[in-house]
């Protein structure tokens, strides 16, 4: 599974979105992502994929900053 995809199956059931952190935690607890390396995604990563411009229409941020789907 790719990080934006695992992005999308915890966020398909959080309505009111998550932080980067509580994001990263997730899936790393699900063990739905690891990297090339075997180690999980950081809420840096996390912030990247949702930040970028290929995948920057399928997510937004609230005014506190929490990531849900658009």
């Amino acid at each position: 599974m790719k990080l934006h995809e695992a992005i999308d199956t915890v966020l398909a059931n959080r309505p009111a979105g998550m932080s980067a952190r509580e994001l990263a935690d997730e899936i790393e607890r699900r063990g739905l992502y690891l990297r090339g390396d075997g180690k999980p995604a950081s809420p840096g990563e996390v912030n990247a994929r949702v930040g970028n411009k290929t995948y920057r229409d399928r997510y937004r941020k609230d005014h506190l900053g929490r990531i849900c789907l658009a």
